[in-house]
């Protein structure tokens, strides 16, 4: 997948330093399923971490939110701080089933964010 709306390894938080630096240093927004950690960082692009604890739900269900938010992220990178280093951790996955619920659960960052 190449162009617009691909989501590349130079665009993900990859090793634990980086989401322990990010949680650790960045500016915490709180909303209803998720905990989004704002860090900015000297690259020119935006990277996204995702994380979800074991105890929420199973295996599968963990990928999904994962993916659903990665799509949410390739498709609403402009709207993300430029030159950031942005972790999501989820706090509920429980309603997360579609990409619309990613969408209504994370809409709320961009009005705090700003």
């Amino acid at each position: 997948m190449s162009g617009r709306f691909a989501f590349k390894k130079k665009q993900r938080l990859l090793k634990n330093g980086e989401f322990a630096k990010t949680r650790k240093k960045g500016k915490k927004i709180v909303l209803k399923n998720f905990r989004i950690f704002v860090l900015t960082n000297n690259l020119s692009r935006e990277r996204l971490g995702v994380s979800i604890s074991k105890r929420l739900c199973n295996a599968a269900r963990r990928n999904r939110v994962k993916r659903l938010i990665r799509e949410f992220f390739r498709h609403n990178r402009e709207k993300f701080p430029k030159s950031s280093d942005i972790l999501i951790t989820v706090a509920d996955a429980k309603p997360l089933i579609q990409l619309r619920d990613i969408e209504t659960g994370l809409s709320g960052f961009f009005k705090k964010a700003s």
